[in-house]
């Protein structure tokens, strides 16, 4: 009987090398997936912001959306028209901010409550 010397590249899988290829898979696949439901639950469930009456104070007629969306982070639109939208922003509170902008800039701001 002849015994013929084995290639390291001609081995045939051991149990081992198996387990570690499919937890390897399987690592892969649920990451992917938790990461994908963690980035929807962040995007549905954004961190509730404290807006105060300094960032109330900080705001000035003739700034654009872009400025107040830096500053305050995404309102919630209440009213629009083809000139006007309305945003208002809400702590946990209930204290508010709401703005109109008028043709992509602020024009009336009011708030309620803000401490």
């Amino acid at each position: 009987m002849t015994v013929v010397p084995s290639s390291p590249g001609n081995e045939p899988p051991n149990l081992l090398s198996k387990l570690l290829s499919i937890a390897f898979s399987l690592g892969i696949a649920f990451g992917t997936g938790f990461g994908y439901g963690y980035a929807k639950y962040i995007t549905a469930h954004p961190p509730m912001q404290l807006i105060g009456r300094v960032e109330y104070e900080r705001l000035q007629q003739g700034m654009s959306t872009f400025q107040v969306e830096a500053l305050l982070g995404s309102g919630v639109e209440t009213q629009s028209s083809p000139t006007e939208v309305t945003y208002t922003w809400k702590n946990q509170d209930k204290s508010e901010i709401t703005i109109v902008f008028k043709n992509g800039y602020l024009y009336n701001k009011k708030q309620s409550g803000l401490k």
